[in-house]
C-alpha cells in the first residue's frame, strides 16, 4: 500500500528540465520582441478602475504605440487624442526589467518632460496595460526609469487605483 502512494505522488510531481512553461506565463521577451508587440494599433476589449469594469464597445478606446507617436481614439473611430506641432510624446518600452515596463513621456507645461508611467504583459495574444489613475499618475520624467507612482501589479482595485486595460492588435481607428 505505501509503495501505491509513493507511486501516486511522484506521477504528480512535474519533470524538471523537460516541461515547457504553462501558457498562461509568457517567456521573457526581449527587447526588441517587447518593442515589436507594443509598437502597432491596439483595442481595448476590458477597461478595469477603482473596481469598475467596462466592456461595452461605446465606453472602450483604440491605442496606436509608436517610438515617437501615442494616440488614442474612441471606438467609434472618432479621434479623441494625438500628437501636434505643440505636444510631442513618445512612448518608452523596456523589457530589461520584469514586468516589462511602457511609459508615455510627453511635455508639460514650460516644455518639461512628464511621464505617464506603467507596466504591460501579454497573455494569450493580448496585452495587458497598467498605469497610474489617481491624480498622481504622472510624474516628473526620469531617465532611469524609477517612478514612485508606477504600478507593482496587474490587478485593479479601488485601494491602488490603477488603471488596467485588455487589448487586442486591431488596425489604425478601428472599431
Amino acid at each position: 500500500m505505501h509503495r501505491n502512494i509513493l507511486l501516486i505522488a511522484l506521477a504528480n510531481l512535474p519533470v524538471l528540465g523537460f516541461c515547457a512553461p504553462p501558457a498562461d506565463e509568457p517567456a521573457k521577451l526581449t527587447q526588441d520582441e517587447a518593442e515589436r508587440l507594443v509598437f502597432q494599433s491596439w483595442r481595448e476589449v476590458r477597461f478595469e478602475y477603482n473596481g469598475e469594469t467596462r466592456d461595452k464597445v461605446w465606453e472602450l478606446e483604440g491605442h496606436r504605440f509608436k517610438p515617437d507617436d501615442f494616440q488614442s481614439w474612441a471606438r467609434s473611430g472618432e479621434l479623441v487624442l494625438h500628437t501636434t506641432d505643440e505636444v510631442t510624446c513618445k512612448v518608452i518600452v523596456d523589457a530589461k526589467v520584469d514586468p516589462i515596463r511602457l511609459d508615455i513621456v510627453y511635455e508639460g507645461p514650460g516644455k518639461r518632460p512628464i511621464a505617464a508611467p506603467g507596466i504591460v504583459k501579454f497573455v494569450k495574444g493580448a496585452m495587458i496595460w497598467v498605469k497610474a489613475g489617481n491624480e498622481k499618475k504622472s510624474e516628473t520624467y526620469r531617465q532611469d526609469g524609477f517612478y514612485a507612482t508606477r504600478p507593482t501589479g496587474f490587478v485593479a482595485d479601488d485601494t491602488n487605483h490603477y488603471i488596467k486595460r485588455v487589448l487586442t492588435p486591431c488596425k489604425y481607428l478601428d472599431d
